[in-house]
């Protein structure tokens, strides 16, 4: 990260965790298989004190204008984490924005955007979600503002786009389905990573739900295009928006 010029402030050392190593093995430009070493238990106490000490920390020095929450299930993102996090973020009143996964869906309650993929949202509510009707995605993301009271909720859908609902006072209520850009697909490794860190990055710069939608529907689609993991390539999402417009 410091070869990359990246700040690794955040960054802690476990004495008891290894760091989660993905293997992709790719075949004609396309992953064919991942292979992982990682452990996936919840942080023990001395582990959730130091990562929560670093992130009060953080939150009081650098001041930031957004969090994420990228949950991989993989043990660090434990109800207590999150509910405290939350609670920093609600003081200072900082937006967070939600990837989520299945085991700690319902923690996540009171934040500002949550960005469930169609199988997630569909395990979390444990109810089919018809990705074609307007209708079903309503209700899915109807359900979500009342129970765990979130002000928009932005549902991925793959090749279907995605479809954005808001409901609080400042952004008012919203409801649109965003359709998918035709793509070449090689991989959709960090898809999701790319969809959440643009619209956090929208969430900060206080962009319209709409807009906050197409441009995250974009990026995800274009890191698609190539294999493996890549990051956006900014000049060609700003062509694509301009284009869009």
């Amino acid at each position: 990260m410091k070869n990359a010029g990246l700040s690794d402030a955040g960054i802690i050392r476990s004495n008891s965790r290894i760091t989660t190593t993905k293997f992709r093995i790719i075949g004609n430009r396309m992953q064919m298989l991942r292979i992982d070493e990682e452990m996936d238990t919840d942080l023990d106490s001395e582990d959730t004190i130091a990562l929560l000490d670093r992130i009060s920390g953080l939150l009081a020095t650098r001041k930031p204008d957004v969090i994420i929450f990228q949950d991989y299930n993989k043990g660090v993102l434990t109800p207590e984490v999150i509910h405290a996090v939350s609670m920093m973020a609600a003081e200072a009143g900082i937006p967070v924005a939600v990837d989520p996964k299945k085991k700690n869906f319902t923690a996540y309650k009171g934040i500002t955007l949550f960005k469930p993929n169609l199988k997630e949202v569909s395990e979390g509510l444990k109810s089919d979600v018809n990705p074609l009707s307007v209708e079903s995605l309503q209700q899915a993301a109807d359900a979500l503002h009342l129970s765990q009271d979130v002000g928009m909720v932005m549902i991925t859908l793959s090749e279907h786009g995605v479809f954005i609902s808001t409901k609080n006072q400042s952004m008012g209520d919203v409801s649109a389905v965003i359709p998918a850009v035709l793509r070449d697909i090689a991989d959709v490794s960090g898809a999701g990573d790319t969809v959440i860190s643009v619209a956090a990055l929208c969430l900060a710069a206080g962009t319209d739900p709409i807009f906050l939608a197409s441009l995250s529907n974009l990026a995800g689609g274009l890191v698609c295009e190539q294999p493996g993991v890549v990051p956006v390539d900014k000049f060609r999402l700003m062509a694509e928006a301009y284009t869009e417009e």
